[in-house]
């Protein structure tokens, strides 16, 4: 009984820090003299799946006190998935009508792997299908310059600012992707490049 409690508070806990950084996101000061840097860490949609499309409340059917649900709920994913969009859309939408010149930079911190059961499998184990999928991350920045296709990656964020903004003179570096396998890391980059091209 005191674990069906606590999985309840932490479920509630996690829903309110969601929504107070979307509420947060919205409310972003507009009227300062000064330019403002603002960086939030969302915990959608990532399991646990808390949220309905709507942002209605749900509770996981297999919830676990560490906080972790499954990535098996496909379902679960997707409507998170859908309520985030929807409240990140507004947050931008709004951001741009207060200041079209705004930079806005919209990155996941690691892929999905909705479908694949990581009780009964270890990352190594894992078919290329299902590390393609965890290092495919969601990536978008918004800037008004044009910028060449090859450098917009996570890991040139920060140059094409200070380049961009600061007048910054940094060299952009070249997406690398690596897996542990076997205990060492290995470079996949060619395989991913070869994978996406593939799809």
């Amino acid at each position: 009984i005191i674990r069906y409690f606590l999985e309840e508070h932490q479920e509630n806990t996690r829903r309110d820090t969601v929504r107070c950084t979307f509420d947060a996101l919205l409310q972003i000061p507009t009227s300062n003299e000064k330019p403002v840097y603002v960086f939030a860490h969302l915990y959608v949609p990532h399991p646990p799946f808390l949220f309905g499309p709507n942002g209605e409340n749900i509770s996981p059917d297999h919830n676990e006190i560490s906080g972790l649900q499954s990535w098996e709920n496909e379902d679960g994913y997707r409507n998170q998935l859908i309520y985030a969009t929807m409240e990140t859309k507004k947050i931008i939408e709004n951001i741009i009508k207060n200041d079209p010149s705004s930079i806005i930079v919209l990155q996941g911190d690691t892929g999905t792997l909705t479908g694949i059961n990581l009780k009964n499998i270890e990352y190594k184990d894992l078919t290329f299908d299902g590390v393609y999928q965890s290092h495919s991350i969601l990536y978008g920045i918004r800037i008004s310059t044009n910028l060449s296709p090859d450098i917009i990656n996570p890991v040139n964020t920060y140059r094409i600012i200070n380049n961009y903004i600061f007048e910054s003179d940094y060299d952009y570096l070249e997406t690398k992707n690596f897996t542990k396998s076997n205990g060492k890391l290995d470079e996949i980059t060619q395989k991913l490049k070869s994978h996406s091209l593939d799809d």
